[in-house]
């Protein structure tokens, strides 16, 4: 089998037309249930996975992830979670994300407060957390849950708080 499966090789084995594979792979309306099944029976058989750097390119859509860190002075601990941040932002600026960094009072849960509720007033495409407490951070983790934004946790684990990832020394 072929490394790179085009539409049009998919649309050959499935019997349907190029723009029906588009529909399906996007999962947009107007294909009738015959044909949709053969299109996902002839992804199956070709093992079809879809490129995500090149969607991610073609829809030039942006993203802004939000990281809650705690205000340091000179720690070479956070200054480097600071970097690997900003590391992470260049290396994926062809694919339009934004990483912003929002600073609270370390052991200050009002100002951690007062950060998450900008954060959620900017509705995030997902979020970076370096928690407090856990009763204060589950207040702000039920809020992503229910809007549905995606969060990771660095340097606490607390998985009660169900985080799509944990990050830690």
């Amino acid at each position: 089998m072929m490394d790179k499966i085009r539409i049009k090789d998919i649309a050959e084995r499935a019997g349907v037309s190029v723009g029906t594979v588009d529909r399906v792979l996007h999962n947009r309306p107007n294909v009738s249930k015959p044909a949709r099944e053969k299109v996902e029976q002839a992804l199956k058989e070709m093992k079809y996975q879809p490129n995500v750097y090149a969607s991610a390119l073609a829809y030039n859509k942006s993203y802004v992830f939000i990281a809650l860190i705690p205000q340091h002075e000179s720690e070479a601990y956070w200054e480097e979670v600071e970097q690997g941040l900003k590391k992470a932002m260049e290396m994926r600026r062809d694919f339009h994300i934004d990483v912003k960094l929002m600073f609270y009072e370390r052991f200050n849960n009002k100002s951690f407060v007062d950060c998450y509720t900008q954060c959620l007033e900017s509705n995030p495409n997902g979020v970076i957390i370096v928690p407090v407490d856990i009763e204060t951070t589950k207040v702000f983790t039920d809020k992503l849950h229910e809007r549905q934004i995606p969060f990771v946790m660095l340097d606490s684990y607390m998985p009660d708080l169900k985080p799509l990832s944990f990050f830690g020394q």
